[in-house]
Parts: C-alpha cells; sequence; structure tokens
C-alpha cells in the first residue's frame, strides 16, 4: 500500500524508446558483401539435393510408365524428361563445379534446368522483395511440351509487345516435333518470334543487365542459352522542340530520355551508311548503356579507338547524367572550362560528324556530347549555317563581344576607378564620382554585391517552375536594383555595369561556357581590385597559358589558333557556304575535303540543256 501511494506522489520519468542511432564503428568492408551469383559449398549441396529429389521422381515416374500403357506422346514427353535430367547431371558433376567457381559469379551459366534458373533468378532480384519482377511460367506449344520461363521488369517493358510477339505465338505456335532440342531455341528465333531484336546469352551477369535495361529474357526447359527479346517501352517523353538551344530557322526535334530514339534522330538527319553506332555499358551496379556515333570514313580511327577505351576504362557504381560521364574521360577535370560541345539537337550532332568529331549519347539523357572541341567552338550556334555568311559572321561578332564583357567589363571598371582614374575622360571621371558621392562603399565591393545579386536572381528563376521563373527574375532584378539605388547602397553606373554584363552572359550558346566565363570575371575583378590593370594582364596571360597547355581528346584546345593551323573560313567569320571545302585541319580526318572548290555544278550548265 505503502509503495502505490508512493507511486502516485513521487515523480518518475517517463521511460522514452530508444533513438536509432546509425553504428559508424565499423569499418566499410567491401570484400565482406557477397554477390546474389556466390557459388559456395552450401549452394553447391542444395543443387545436389535438389538434383537427387528430381531422379527419384524420375524414377517413380519411370516404375509407372512400364508397368502402364503408354502412346507416342507419352513417350516422346518421357524422353524430353530424361534428356533433361541426364544434362542436368553433367553440369553437377565435382569437376564442372569446381570450374565453375574458380570462374567466379561474374561467369555464372544458364543451366539445362529450367526450375535451377528460376532459383537463380530468384536469388539476383530478391524474388521475395521485388514486386515488380515479373516470373511468368508456361508451356510452349510444341510436340514434345517444354516449359518456359519469361522475366521481365514491370513497368519499364511494353506488355502489348510481349503479348503479342512473345506469349501468344509461343503458347498457339506449333513446332515441328521433329526438331532436336539443341536446335529449339534457333528456331524460335528464326520463326515463332516476330521479333527482330533478339540475341542468346549463356552468362547471367549478361542477362541481369538485358533485365534492367528493360528486355525480355526467356528459358527454355532443357537449353542452356537464354532468349534476349527487346521489348522496351512503359511511358517516356516524346520528341519535343529544344528547351536551351531555340532558334528562329532550323530544325526544332530535341533528343528525349530513349537512347534508340536518341540514335534514330541522329541517323534521320545524317543517312549515310557510314555512320556507326557502337555500345559500351558502364557502370558496375547500375549498367547504363552509352552510345559512340561516328563516320567510319571520316573520324580519326586512333580518336575512335581512344574515345572507346576511356569509356571503357571507367569504374563506378552509376553514372546519372552525361555531365558525370564527362569528368571521367576528359584530359583535364578541375578545370571548369568544357572540354566537349554538349547538345540537344541532332543537326548539331550531324554537322559535327561529318567534321569529323565523336558523338557520346547516355541512356536516359536528353543532351549529346561531342569530342573533341575547341574554345572557338563554343561560340558556334547550329543557326549559323542557315544564315547568309554576312549575317553570321555578324551575330558572331556580337557573341565575341558578350564573352568579353562578361569577363572583363566589371573587373577593368574596378580597376580603372580605383588604380587608373587618368585614364577616365573628365567628364566621365566626375560623372562617376558625383554617382558614388554618398555611397559608403567602395567599388569593388558594391559591384561583387550586385554580381552576387544577379547570380541568385538568375538560379531562383531556373528552380521556379513554369513561367514564373522568369518573369520573378526580372521584376526581381528591377526592384532589387531600384531599391540598392534609393538606399545608396551602390551607384546607378554600378547597376547598369552588372546589368549589361549579365545580359552580355547569355548571348554564349553554350551554358557552361557561359559560367566558365562568369567564373573567370569574379577572378578578373579581384584581381584588378587588388593590381588595377596589371592584375588583369596578369590575369590574362595565367588563362592564355593553361588554356595553351590544355587539350581535349589529343587535340589542342586553342586550336587552330595556338598551334597555328588550317583555319578554314569558319572559325570567327562565317565563310560563305562555297567556301566550305575542307574539314578542320587539326582533327586529322581521313577524308580532309568536304566539297569541291566548285560546288555550284549547275554554273557550268547551259540553262537550255547544253554544257557549255
Amino acid at each position: 500500500m505503502r509503495n502505490f501511494f508512493q507511486n502516485q506522489v513521487l515523480y518518475q520519468p517517463v521511460e522514452q524508446p530508444s533513438r536509432f542511432v546509425l553504428d559508424e564503428s565499423k569499418e566499410d568492408d567491401r570484400s565482406s558483401v557477397q554477390s546474389p551469383l556466390a557459388f559456395d559449398e552450401l549452394s553447391e549441396l542444395e543443387r545436389l539435393l535438389r538434383l537427387s529429389r528430381r531422379v527419384v521422381t524420375m524414377i517413380g515416374d519411370t516404375q509407372h510408365y512400364l508397368r502402364g500403357a503408354h502412346n507416342e506422346k507419352e513417350w516422346s514427353c518421357f524422353q524430353n524428361r530424361f534428356n533433361n535430367l541426364k544434362k542436368e547431371q553433367s553440369e553437377t558433376v565435382p569437376l564442372t563445379l569446381s570450374y565453375q567457381a574458380a570462374l567466379g559469379p561474374n561467369k555464372l551459366l544458364v543451366s539445362a534446368s529450367l526450375a535451377e534458373n528460376e532459383i537463380i533468378v530468384g536469388k539476383i532480384f530478391s524474388i521475395d522483395l521485388n514486386k515488380d519482377i515479373v516470373l511468368k511460367k508456361f508451356q510452349l506449344a510444341s510436340q514434345p511440351e517444354f516449359g518456359a520461363l519469361l522475366v521481365f521488369i514491370d513497368g519499364i517493358v511494353d506488355k502489348r509487345i510481349i503479348h503479342q510477339t512473345i506469349l501468344k505465338p509461343l503458347i498457339s505456335a506449333q513446332v515441328a516435333s521433329h526438331i532436336k532440342l539443341q536446335g529449339l531455341m534457333a528456331k524460335h528465333i528464326q520463326e515463332v518470334i516476330p521479333n527482330s531484336r533478339t540475341s542468346l546469352i549463356r552468362e547471367f551477369s549478361a542477362l541481369e543487365g538485358s533485365i534492367n535495361g528493360g528486355d525480355a529474357v526467356l528459358f527454355i526447359e532443357g537449353c542452356e542459352e537464354a532468349l534476349v527479346i527487346e521489348v522496351r517501352g512503359g511511358k517516356r517523353r516524346a520528341v519535343s522542340t529544344p528547351q536551351t538551344e531555340g532558334v528562329v530557322r532550323g530544325s526544332q526535334e530535341a533528343f528525349t530520355e530513349v537512347l534508340r530514339v536518341n540514335t534514330a534522330l541522329v541517323r534521320s538527319v545524317l543517312r549515310t551508311s557510314d555512320l556507326i553506332t557502337e555500345m559500351i555499358v558502364i557502370g558496375k551496379r547500375g549498367r547504363m548503356q552509352c552510345a559512340v556515333m561516328y563516320i567510319q570514313s571520316i573520324a580519326n580511327e586512333k580518336l575512335v579507338e581512344e574515345v572507346k577505351r576511356r569509356l571503357r576504362g571507367i569504374s563506378v557504381d552509376y553514372l546519372a547524367d552525361s555531365g558525370a560521364l564527362m569528368q571521367l574521360i576528359v584530359d583535364h577535370p578541375y578545370i571548369w572550362f568544357p572540354q566537349s560541345i554538349s547538345t540537344e539537337r541532332p543537326d548539331r550532332v550531324a554537322t559535327n560528324l561529318t567534321e569529323g568529331r565523336i558523338a557520346i549519347l547516355m541512356e536516359g539523357n536528353p543532351f549529346v556530347n561531342i569530342v573533341p572541341t575547341g574554345f572557338v567552338s563554343f561560340l558556334h550556334s547550329s543557326e549559323d549555317s542557315t544564315l547568309p555568311a554576312f549575317y553570321g559572321s555578324m551575330i558572331r561578332y556580337v557573341r565575341v563581344i558578350g564573352a568579353i564583357f562578361t569577363t572583363f567589363l566589371s573587373a577593368v571598371y574596378v580597376a580603372l576607378s580605383t588604380f587608373h582614374q587618368e585614364a577616365i575622360p573628365t567628364d566621365l571621371l566626375l560623372a562617376i564620382a558625383a554617382s558614388r558621392e554618398q555611397v559608403p562603399f567602395p567599388a569593388v565591393f558594391e559591384i561583387m554585391i550586385m554580381l552576387i545579386a544577379f547570380e541568385l536572381i538568375r538560379e531562383g528563376g531556373l528552380r521556379i517552375p513554369g513561367m514564373l521563373g522568369p518573369t520573378i527574375g526580372i521584376v526581381g532584378a528591377i526592384i532589387l536594383g531600384q531599391a540598392a539605388v534609393s538606399a545608396k547602397i551602390v551607384s546607378p553606373l554600378m547597376i547598369i555595369i552588372v546589368a549589361v554584363s549579365g545580359l552580355a552572359s547569355y548571348t554564349i550558346p553554350e551554358y557552361r561556357f557561359g559560367i566558365a566565363l562568369r567564373i573567370l570575371g569574379f577572378i578578373f575583378l579581384i584581381l584588378g581590385s587588388i593590381f588595377g590593370l596589371v592584375g588583369i594582364a596578369i590575369g590574362i596571360l595565367l588563362t592564355t597559358a593553361i588554356l595553351v597547355n590544355m587539350k581535349s581528346f589529343g587535340v589542342p584546345y586553342l586550336g587552330p589558333v595556338a598551334p597555328r593551323a588550317d583555319m578554314g573560313s569558319d572559325l570567327i567569320v562565317r565563310g560563305e557556304v562555297t567556301n566550305q571545302t575542307r574539314r578542320p585541319d587539326n582533327l586529322n580526318t581521313k577524308d580532309p575535303t568536304r566539297q569541291p572548290p566548285n560546288s555550284r555544278l549547275w554554273l557550268n550548265e547551259d540553262p537550255s540543256g547544253n554544257n557549255k
């Protein structure tokens, strides 16, 4: 009784459940992680035990078969079971198991037993946990009947194709009884399955990548090979207009996230049998397909082999984007200048392929990277070739001026107003001094504040969804600039300089190149505020030295200017179409001639039909 009243009167802390704390004391030991395909002694014993059970069942069925009457169909089924059991027994001899263990889990071969293949697939994909892995078992319409297993992932395949081209033909078709078991799979490829993209694979590691990639895999009882059938589908974004490379004239098609669609878009623009598409798989866990496209009769063979060597030499778990892929294969990953052309336009890819470059496409990414490239290439646009030479050159001059303003305008203003006032005209100097009379901060501080604010507005406008983003960016910039001037934090001239620098960066066609120039502008701004024009000159010398030393897949980054080579008529000045006779000299293409000197052959013809 005393304890009862004591518990009621005295305070007792409430018991709280223990909090979850991730144990970080153990070091990461990758060697302890076992593959689901691991072939140890326990798995050997389990497989032998399953084989023994099937042998016992076969002995009982044999006794029943010998005692009773039977027809030809029953005899064929009995003989088929016996042959399959004999094949499975040959796979489980100690020498074969030891050889399989020596090869490792990545070389595990498809078994002749359908039950064993089902068990292995279940271990690979954790069927007890994964609910989107479909294992469809059925009987082939053959004499004798064979069991079959179809494996695919729901959601990334086209079920209509599976039903029409796989299940319906195999269940309803009659396969001739004289076809031997060894030739059954080839028979299905040639005559039964109406799908043009099929292949035979024996290793489970390859089958795993095919299933994860959206293919269906067909196992047949007694066959030691699996049939991979392409049935990729699901909900995908359709071909739309370019979002970041809009043009007034030119193609309005853009790449999507489907690799096969992207390669088809390039082939629809560049219709030549010399266009080669090679597939390379990257990633250990998230295996992604990459396509390397080039024109065989133009591209340099050493360049092609170097690109493929670098792609095959990547060892990562997963790559989410082609931008991360390029950081792993470029020559200078720590320099912020882009070393590949990134585009979402098939026509731009086709143009660069005809010049001897190589396109790298990645599954699940709507942007294609083109290598090698140079500094001048980022000032070119796919619209330049659709305009007359005069207009195209004028637009490129505007981009050059925009690049110069983005990089140097703020730095030069700070350097002149701080260290070199004598270089400024007197009237302009008095106007600058009057506008900054009540501003308490130095020029470098106020311009740095406005540049950072401009970058915040730019980034915020990109992250706001829909059409609201650009609107808020424009309104925010106007309100922020007006408020800063009214509060005497910055001068009106500073707002003009920051606005011109920001607008000039939008003239750069390549988004990553514009970012690189803006970063370089901040560096020049710091150098100009400390050392004046001398600091800017030192920055220019260091930047030039870095760019001269850079290479993009063995090609000089500043070529054909440094080192000097045949510049052609398409560097900064856009030459006439009739003068585009040679390909870039620094690419060392197989065929350097793009077109004859006189490409307008109609000038040599008489309009009446008689040649001159």
